[in-house]
């Protein structure tokens, strides 16, 4: 099955935003904890968003937040 999380970038947000899902994460701070290039946590972070897995409030940060399959 594809699913568009076809990179390392983009799994390791993912995994994150998923483990802390109460938690507004800023391209900073994903940058930071997951020691990767800022424009890296933008890329993935835009596949994420197109994908359905994740939301972006600008001024908020991420979170993740899953497309309702229903």
């Amino acid at each position: 099955m594809r699913t568009g999380v076809d990179t390392y970038e983009r799994l390791a947000v993912l995994e994150l935003l998923e483990r802390n899902t109460n938690r507004r994460w800023t391209v900073g701070e994903l940058s930071e904890r997951l020691k990767l290039n800022t424009q890296l946590i933008e890329d993935a972070l835009s596949a994420l968003q197109a994908l359905g897995l994740v939301s972006f409030v600008p001024g908020h940060g991420s979170l993740y937040s899953p497309a309702d399959p229903g």
